[in-house]
């Protein structure tokens, strides 16, 4: 991901950091508690060590064994953003190394790298309805520090994103459904809600899937996907002296998304197969970030063999 041309401008990161989880694990009057915190030291170049202290404590119990589980408590997570994993996010950013012609002088414009900590209460419930059949849920409700987010800026004819991080909090409820109905016949399905006390750029507050997949013959495969990503808040930024910064007054309305997608797989022989993939059906062109639309439906087809 690095762009050796462009070794002078790049700000050198030399981050360790260290880890230590300490849990214990009761089981009393029918309820599991497992009781425990992380202790985490960082050492970054020409910067202090800094350290810190979370807690976690999850409750669990089954109240009707194999069929209903509920677990709840506090637990935290922890991630560190790199170019990696924001450009493969988000295609469109601007980060200096890489092969983009575009790279200022002003070092300010490097990609910020910064570890995201997830502190979160949460209640959750699994429940078997019957044979291969299983219903999943949760609600968590908690404190982001340093949550990635994206902002538009005008510094081409396209234009590009840059990135930042802001402390937030989060209302997070998903669910989650699944039944093997037989050997022929499969059906997941999935919804997420969010809500935020602040704009979440580029972050939608709902999302869903369906998915039905049939198995015939132990030959053909075929998979269809229903899709769903609810309208988004993008955020820009203005120039003032040369240098960008977010106007969080002005957003940029992203429209929802509804996609249909159909795979179809035939295994002729062990070593001889054929795929077939028709994508966004429906040809949705909408922007997937700002002034970067989707392509409308699109279709592949292969062939394999194998020796």
């Amino acid at each position: 991901y690095v762009n050796t041309d462009s070794l002078s401008l790049i700000e050198k990161k030399d981050v360790k950091t260290f880890h230590i989880v300490p849990n214990v694990g009761i089981e009393r009057f029918g309820y599991k508690f497992n009781i425990g915190a992380e202790i985490y030291l960082q050492q970054e170049l020409d910067s202090m060590n800094t350290s810190a202290f979370a807690p976690h404590l999850i409750i669990s119990k089954h109240l009707v064994k194999n069929i209903l589980y509920v677990e709840g408590g506090l637990k935290h997570s922890q991630y560190r953003s790199t170019i990696k994993s924001l450009s493969e996010e988000n295609p469109f950013i601007l980060a200096l190394g890489t092969n983009q012609s575009h790279e200022p002088s002003n070092m300010s414009y490097s990609l910020s790298l910064e570890s995201t900590e997830v502190d979160e209460f949460f209640v959750g419930m699994t429940n078997v309805l019957g044979k291969d059949e299983v219903f999943e849920c949760s609600i968590a409700y908690g404190r982001i520090l340093n949550m990635p987010f994206f902002y538009w800026v005008d510094v081409n004819e396209n234009g590009r994103f840059y990135s930042s991080y802001v402390d937030i909090y989060r209302l997070h409820a998903n669910a989650n459904y699944e039944w093997k109905i037989n050997d022929l016949v499969n059906i997941n399905a999935a919804a997420n809600f969010y809500n935020y006390d602040t704009i979440a750029s580029n972050i939608e507050n709902l999302n869903g899937k369906l998915g039905i997949s049939l198995n015939l013959e132990e030959k053909i495969k075929f998979n269809t996907a229903l899709s769903y990503v609810g309208k988004r808040q993008s955020l820009k930024a203005e120039n003032v002296g040369g240098d960008y910064f977010v106007n969080w007054d002005e957003v940029y309305q992203l429209n929802s998304q509804l996609h249909a997608n159909i795979s179809v797989d035939y295994n002729y022989t062990n070593s001889i197969a054929a795929y077939l993939r028709i994508n966004n059906i429906f040809n949705s062109k909408q922007e997937l970030w700002q002034g970067y639309r989707e392509i409308g439906i699109n279709a592949w087809f292969g062939l394999s063999y194998s020796f």
